[in-house]
């Protein structure tokens, strides 16, 4: 007998968009006080038209939503280019730009670095404002960064040819105590560490995601669900994802539309027994202990 596939969240609860992948999407942006701050931040930058901005954040608190989001707002005259810079050398990364550019790239560093500068400064011929953005650079060597710099001293009227938002972890700080990127350090203006989610923005969170997926989204515990889920997932909405992920999936699986707290304590069992939640508190193991939850 054939085994009949258990129904997706999707198809249970008829989203048009499943509401908690871990993959960052922009459309589910969530404005709250540590991004809200971030945005204005980031406004105030551009007004500038110079230097460089970095941001910084621990995995998971959504700095990469925050800069697709800003990448895509529909900024007058701005020209903003989103790049992921995982571990690239400093030829890679010119040629990743010339990519982000839409341009073709060149074989060789040189012929790269002089495509982007000339694509530039058509750009400021034709009145525009360009801005890059490179995510991940703490996975980049200081060499790489280094050439970056040397490509930022390239002036265009009075002007640099683009402005630079760089981000990553919350080593970004230890990346630049080299002192051969004091080229980068000089031109820093701005410096955004983003924060995890307060306990009271959870449930606006929560609801603020089901919203926008539309469909018939379930009945979750009311009361001191915020509670709980800011005590095993520090307020990150990652963790926060995930755990809502996989409390949607159990009601998919079991074709229920409310959802208890047994099935939350079930759902944080199983991710404390795969090690997917944040390092055990010793509150948090007690907690769970005296449900008779074992912890890993």
């Amino acid at each position: 007998m054939k085994q009949s596939i258990p129904l997706s969240i999707e198809g249970f609860y008829q989203f048009s968009v499943h509401p908690f992948r871990l993959t960052p999407d922009p459309y589910f942006i969530y404005q709250t006080q540590s991004l809200i701050q971030a945005k204005r931040t980031l406004l105030q930058f551009i007004t500038t038209d110079d230097g460089i901005l970095l941001i910084d954040a621990r995995p998971g608190l959504g700095k990469t939503i925050l800069l697709q989001h800003f990448s895509e707002l529909p900024l007058a005259r701005i020209k903003a280019f989103f790049i992921q810079s995982f571990n690239l050398s400093p030829d890679e990364l010119f040629e990743t730009i010339a990519y982000a550019l839409k341009l073709k790239p060149e074989k060789t560093k040189a012929k790269n670095l002089l495509l982007i500068s000339l694509f530039c400064k058509k750009l400021r011929k034709q009145g525009f404002h360009p801005i890059l953005i490179l995510d991940e650079i703490d996975s980049l060597m200081p060499e790489t960064l280094k050439e970056l710099g040397i490509l930022m001293n390239i002036n265009f009227s009075s002007k640099p040819l683009f402005q630079l938002i760089l981000s990553g972890h919350t080593q970004i700080n230890e990346i630049f105590t080299n002192k051969s990127l004091q080229i980068i350090t000089d031109k820093v203006l701005h410096h955004i560490s983003l924060s995890p989610l307060k306990r009271n923005e959870i449930q606006g969170y929560i609801e603020h995601r089901l919203a926008l997926s539309q469909g018939h989204p379930p009945n979750l515990p009311s009361g001191k669900s915020s509670d709980y889920l800011f005590r095993f997932s520090e307020g990150i909405p990652r963790i926060i994802n995930l755990i809502i992920y996989r409390l949607l999936l159990l009601g998919a699986q079991e074709q229920k539309h409310d959802l208890t707290f047994i099935d939350f304590h079930k759902v944080i069992h199983e991710l404390h027994n795969e090690g997917l939640l944040p390092k055990d508190k010793p509150q948090e193991s007690a907690h769970l202990k005296k449900r008779g939850m074992p912890c890993q």
